[in-house]
């Protein structure tokens, strides 16, 4: 029942410098008459070679390098990576593309992560394991590589496995990478797996980042609902409603935890308001509160 929104510039100067050096060479062989050549011809040549010296750089100015085709790939998915849904064909082509390319030309785990993410976006089973695959690999180049080690867990989240979720969100965290969202995932894994303990220790780190994320209290409530804090989960039911009054979910859990407290008359108020804002809960009133 828990709602969870989801949502580097370096040249290539080995291939740079192979081919300058070889033009420079080039420039350098000599046109003496020892060879049949006049000192007028030997100006032709030079001019030649000058000419075909200054074709060659500017063939590998035009060259783009490894990060230059990522960071192209990048700006396709800046802060929206619903480009890379099956959906939407051309955007995600163009980016496989890109990934690609740079591949090419250098191995990185930038371009391994973001494969992953191609491969995540598919948004199915076959698509997150073939992520994983992508960001494993990442980490393989970079094993300190904090945004891998985040969409890995993610991916593993996807597939249910949460157990992975958590060890490697976790050593994001190591990585000095403290973040409300991951801190959040982490509780929610540790919900899945049982750990409501352990999950209200990660909650309360989430909070402590953004204390104004409804969305925290009111997975920390459920937690504490469980746990059998009826008056501590009530506590952060409240507080969610304050920050979004406007979600039935919320007063909807907490009548249940009025209810379990044999309060009738706030849990079948909280009942009245969730049903005002849209859930269906008439047999809950029927059974807790029209007898």
């Amino acid at each position: 029942m828990l709602i969870i929104r989801y949502r580097d510039f370096k040249m290539n100067y080995l291939i740079k410098y192979k081919y300058l050096a070889f033009a420079s060479l080039i420039s350098f062989i000599p046109f003496h008459p020892v060879y049949g050549y006049s000192q007028k011809i030997n100006t032709k040549y030079q001019v030649l070679n000058k000419y075909y010296f200054n074709r060659i750089v500017n063939s590998i100015s035009q060259q783009k390098t490894a990060e230059e085709y990522l960071d192209e790939a990048n700006n396709i998915i800046f802060d929206d990576f619903s480009a890379l849904l099956t959906k939407n064909k051309k955007t995600r082509e163009e980016f496989i593309q890109l990934v690609n390319k740079s591949l090419k030309i250098k191995e990185t785990a930038r371009a391994y992560l973001y494969l992953g993410h191609a491969n995540h976006m598919t948004l199915d089973s076959i698509g997150y394991k073939k992520a994983i695959d992508h960001y494993e690999k990442a980490l393989e180049l970079n094993p300190e590589y904090v945004k891998a080690f985040v969409a890995l867990g993610m991916s593993h989240r996807n597939n249910k496995n949460f157990k992975e979720t958590i060890t490697n969100l976790e050593k994001a965290i190591n990585l000095n990478y403290e973040n409300e969202l991951i801190f959040n995932q982490i509780a929610e894994a540790k919900y899945q797996l049982g750990d409501h303990k352990g999950a209200l220790i990660a909650l309360k780190k989430a909070i402590k980042i953004n204390p104004d994320n409804s969305v925290n209290y009111f997975q920390s409530a459920i937690s504490k609902h469980i746990l059998g804090d009826y008056k501590s989960s009530i506590n952060d039911y409240s507080k969610a409603i304050k920050l979004n009054s406007g979600s039935a979910n919320y007063y909807y859990f907490r009548a249940f935890a009025y209810l379990d407290q044999k309060d009738i008359e706030n849990g079948c108020q909280d009942l009245d308001n969730a049903s005002k804002l849209g859930a269906n809960t008439s047999k809950e009133m029927e059974k807790y509160c029209l007898n």
